[in-house]
């Protein structure tokens, strides 16, 4: 078992390479250069036309949907015959719903604002006046920003709940596709889970056919031998092997980026949300957060800030001043009442957008279903 076998290794390095390459753009795409892996604190406390992105066109599409082609056809051919048909028949919808998931997520509306939508928008969610604050201007649709949206450059639109641009589903993700990028992630771990268990066994079992006394943990073998049984027993079928390969190494990338999704769920923040807090801690740091208790009946202007059927209303505003806190000018006016006093702790704030994780999924497989008409008891 002392041999080499590089036809495996150079079949495996570059389908691994092709799979690295597009994580990590994914994991870039997914939170704009960057992952903040934290977040500070947990508070109990319709169809517009999709527009065309002249830059991207479907690249990342295409690359997603070669990636996992080709990999079923040189790994299917070999490992789906050898199991049982109670496993294949439970193997067939692993394999279709990455595929079922990117089309919905790539051509669902994620949530475009339009002035025929956009007071519809503006009732969604209310202000949270820390992170979003009336009568911010889109300078480029020319309207009042609704709160939690943010205007993307690629797809040339505000987005409601905007969370990020994803490259692999030429779309962005928000309020109308979010649960759909979820599931994206969700089955696509598991497909590659699953891949990587199935095919262990498979090349597992091609082993033993010539070795009886191999077992999977390898116990009697030294640290070479062992992999030189696997290598062997992949040399055997390298396109399989290559493939199972591929899906060991990879799946756990991919799971820890679902895992991370849902972590952001269970927080009730978007991606973008998630940078805004960051920042909101930099001023805290800097000592330049200050705010004062904000009147839930307080006057509004409807067409600025309507009343949103969302069971947590704000209950203080913060702004950041460098210097000084800020003056009662009349641009305030109304904003909040008594004293201004600096934010010490982001435990001071509270993020309105988190009304529990069973919520928060409702909020996002069930728009408004699991929220309205609820009282704010948390």
């Amino acid at each position: 078992m002392n041999e080499r076998h590089p036809t495996v290794l150079t079949s495996s390095s570059a389908i691994l390479s092709l799979t690295m390459g597009f994580i990590a753009h994914v994991t870039l795409s997914h939170n704009g250069g960057h992952i903040t892996l934290w977040y500070p604190f947990k508070s109990r406390q319709i169809k517009a036309p999709q527009p065309k992105h002249e830059d991207s066109v479907a690249n990342g599409q295409i690359m997603f949907i070669l990636l996992l082609s080709v990999s079923e056809y040189l790994y299917l051919p070999f490992v789906f015959p050898a199991q049982t048909v109670a496993t294949q028949a439970v193997m067939i919808p692993i394999i279709l719903m990455p595929y079922i998931f990117l089309y919905l997520a790539a051509y669902s509306d994620p949530g475009f604002i339009t002035n025929a939508t956009h007071a519809t928008h503006m009732r969604l969610y209310p202000y949270d006046h820390v992170n979003f604050h009336p009568s911010a201007i889109c300078s480029t649709c020319d309207f009042i920003k609704p709160p939690r949206s943010k205007h993307c450059a690629l797809c040339k639109h505000c987005v409601s709940r905007s969370d990020h641009h994803c490259i692999f589903i030429n779309n962005c993700v928000g309020y109308g596709n979010t649960h759909w990028f979820i599931l994206l992630l969700l089955s696509t771990s598991l497909l590659t889970a699953a891949g990587g268990y199935l095919g262990t066994i498979y090349v597992s079992d091609l082993i033993k056919a010539r070795y009886s006394s191999f077992t999977i943990r390898g116990t009697g073998y030294t640290w070479r031998d062992y992999a030189n049984f696997w290598l062997w027993g992949m040399h055997l079928r390298p396109g399989a092997g290559g493939v199972t390969l591929l899906c060991v190494l990879s799946s756990a990338l991919i799971v820890a980026l679902a895992a991370y999704t849902l972590y952001q769920v269970w927080a009730g923040v978007t991606t973008n949300e998630s940078g805004k807090w960051d920042n909101t801690s930099s001023d805290i740091d800097d000592g330049s957060l200050y705010m004062r208790p904000l009147d839930e009946h307080r006057p509004r202007d409807p067409g600025v800030e309507p009343r949103a059927k969302w069971p947590v209303q704000p209950r203080v505003i913060s702004l950041s001043c460098e210097t000084k806190p800020p003056s009662n000018a009349s641009s305030l006016k109304g904003q909040g009442h008594g004293e201004w006093v600096r934010v010490k702790s982001l435990h001071d704030l509270e993020n309105i957008y988190d009304v529990g994780f069973w919520r928060n999924i409702g909020d996002l497989f069930l728009p408004r279903s699991a929220c309205e008409n609820r009282h704010s008891e948390d």
